[in-house]
């Protein structure tokens, strides 16, 4: 390490950059102070101990060095305040002490002698109190205290051992080197008083420069947050335009909702033939892709649950283009069988969906589960695109499976819609359902789909139950499975009691 950057350490010790200015500059001018004293009482040392022969003035010295020494590794430890007070405090009452000796073995005696410690007593009382003072002045003051009474007692003492300095010869021999020592008192202390001055300049010079700094970083943040106030205009009128605009499209959507539900069959229907009954209908958005429909025609009941594509907004166009053929089918031809209902759907679908099976084309359909009621034979006939029909009867549950087509585009379309003819009997509970239910996922870390087999054992497991009672349990089911996970499909199971009038 260089002898500059020896220096410029010593300087430094104990300051960091996160410290005030003024701090740093104390602390700075302080390591500078002990520097100048530990090199004073190094050469007091060797001249008073060799040259002048005061033993006791040079074990004063020998005493004072490490003690300063000291206060650097403190400083070097960050321990600042603590340095201060050892040489407020500490040094004054060490000079005390040797002085006291001093007289009460009889030397001292010499102007010089006495004056030394007494130059002593001021500089360690008032450095460490200027330099505290930049900081606290109550913490100046109080270090003060030890070495003004020191420096008060100082005369006392010497009085009370009958030594009166104003009575004390100059020792002619020793003249030019006590001339020496009081000169380089003098130059210390000119010198530190022009140190002083360069580490104000050199302070003020940081503070300017810090303060231009401050100043370009407050422009720079000025025009940052001048920027950001723009851009957070622009996102403020984006999110407008878009509040807007999702506020229009909910409108759209909730005119669309009404129109699909004035589409939907009124409930009145099935509770002519079905007192008990229930329709467990949820869709996942606004309007659904899941629908149902119920026609009477010459004491013969058509209710259909149907499954369109998607859904949302385009399962809901899917939902209501369903409803409208099978409208025009009823109207066609009265008598058609449950299967031939779904071949005309499919045929018609196919027509207004343009669908030819062409690589790339949409692949849109319905599964669904018919079910025609005969109430005048208590029978019904029943065909299924991918959704069957369960029936439960004598406390079992029978499956009726459908076909696996759906309704629409499918490599299988020329095959017919199988029809199945079922006699009803008293108290058979019938349900017809899309997959929503059943592919619901849920069942906590399970997070598995809820599966038919479990949609089978719970309606079992109800199936005593009134009708309104098990729409309530499902719903409960529903809750209790799903937990906080998202509706993952539109929701629709139809529940009816057949009760016999014959």
């Amino acid at each position: 390490m260089k002898a500059q950057e020896l220096i410029l350490w010593l300087s430094k010790l104990g300051v960091s950059n996160d410290m005030p200015v003024y701090k740093q500059k104390s602390i700075i001018l302080y390591n500078l102070i002990v520097r100048i004293l530990v090199f004073f009482y190094i050469i007091g040392e060797i001249i008073v101990r060799f040259v002048m022969r005061f033993e006791l003035l040079a074990d004063l010295f020998l005493l004072v060095i490490p003690i300063l020494v000291y206060t650097v590794y403190l400083n070097l430890k960050g321990r600042v305040e603590t340095s201060l007070f050892v040489m407020a405090n500490i040094l004054p009452i060490v000079v005390m002490f040797i002085t006291i000796y001093s007289k009460i073995v009889g030397e001292g005696n010499d102007i010089i002698v006495y004056t030394i410690p007494r130059f002593s007593l001021i500089m360690f009382t008032i450095i460490p109190a200027v330099i505290i003072g930049f900081e606290s002045r109550k913490k100046a003051f109080a270090n003060m205290i030890i070495g003004m009474l020191c420096y008060v007692f100082y005369d006392q003492i010497h009085l009370f051992f009958g030594v009166d300095y104003r009575k004390m010869p100059f020792n002619m021999d020793l003249y030019p080197i006590q001339i020496i020592i009081l000169a380089a008192m003098i130059i210390s202390i000119l010198a530190l008083i022009f140190f002083m001055h360069n580490t104000n300049s050199e302070y003020e010079n940081i503070v300017i420069n810090q303060r231009a700094e401050l100043i370009a970083r407050n422009e720079e943040i000025i025009a940052q947050r001048d920027e950001i106030e723009v851009q957070r205009d622009e996102i403020i009128e984006q999110k407008r335009l878009i509040e807007k605009k999702s506020s229009d499209l909910t409108s759209s959507i909730q005119y669309a909702q009404r129109i699909q539900k004035a589409i939907l069959p009124k409930e009145f229907l099935l509770n002519k033939y079905f007192p008990q009954n229930f329709i467990f209908f949820k869709p996942r958005d606004i309007v659904s892709g899941d629908f149902y429909w119920i026609r009477e025609v010459d004491r013969r009941l058509f209710v259909m649950a149907a499954d369109c594509t998607g859904h949302g907004v385009p399962g809901a166009f899917m939902s209501m283009l369903g409803a409208s053929l099978m409208n025009e089918i009823i109207k066609q031809a009265q008598k058609y069988s449950a299967g031939e209902v779904l071949d005309k759907l499919r045929l018609y679908l196919k027509e207004v969906l343009q669908q030819s099976g062409a690589m790339g084309e949409q692949q849109d359909g319905i599964d669904t589960a018919l079910c025609i009621f005969d109430f005048d034979q208590n029978e019904l006939q029943f065909a299924g695109a991918y959704n069957p029909l369960y029936i439960i009867r004598n406390d079992q549950l029978l499956e009726f499976k459908s076909d696996r087509m759906p309704i629409g585009i499918h490599p299988h379309d020329t095959i017919q819609f199988n029809n199945l003819t079922i006699p009803l009997f008293n108290n058979d509970l019938l349900y017809i359902f899309s997959d929503g239910f059943h592919s619901q996922v849920g069942g906590g870390e399970r997070n598995e789909k809820y599966k038919t087999y479990r949609l089978k054992e719970f309606l079992l497991s109800v199936h005593s139950e009134t009708l309104p009672k098990q729409y309530e349990l499902l719903e409960k089911e529903l809750s209790n499975w799903q937990g906080e996970k998202q509706q993952v499909d539109d929701i629709l199971l139809l529940g009816m009691k057949f009760l016999s009038t014959s």
